[in-house]
């Protein structure tokens, strides 16, 4: 499973920066042939409702060992990638890579997001 790094501050699942709380995650982009066609479809834009709408999706055990003093592997979620291009998209739709990015800070949308991990298939 690869170690997962975000940093969309307007998720509601990013805390501490660059940590991502869901459980899983699906980065998308099955046509995609560079990494600003790739997204992760597990956004979902930080406030109000749509944080009680990201509760179901929340790695409660990780989240609540990390709190008290474990490591921050314990964030760490499950990768679905459906990106067949990628160079890194394995059987099962898994990731192969040993980590990956997601990035676009200032994001408000699932369209927004960036996997930086991705490497065109060759």
């Amino acid at each position: 499973m690869p170690k997962v790094k975000c940093v969309v501050q307007n998720c509601a699942h990013n805390i501490r920066g660059e940590s991502c709380n869901a459980g899983k995650i699906d980065i998308k982009g099955i046509d995609a042939q560079a990494e600003e066609y790739t997204d992760c479809g597990t956004f979902i834009q930080r406030g109000g409702m749509s944080t009680i709408q990201s509760w179901s999706n929340i790695n409660l055990g990780g989240v609540l060992m990390s709190s008290f003093g474990g490591s921050q592997d314990q964030l760490n979620p499950r990768v679905t990638c459906v990106v067949q291009s990628c160079r890194f998209h394995g059987e099962d739709h898994t990731c192969t890579a040993d980590a990956i990015d997601v990035r676009n800070k200032e994001s408000f949308s699932t369209e927004m997001t960036r996997c930086s991990t991705y490497e065109k298939r060759k």
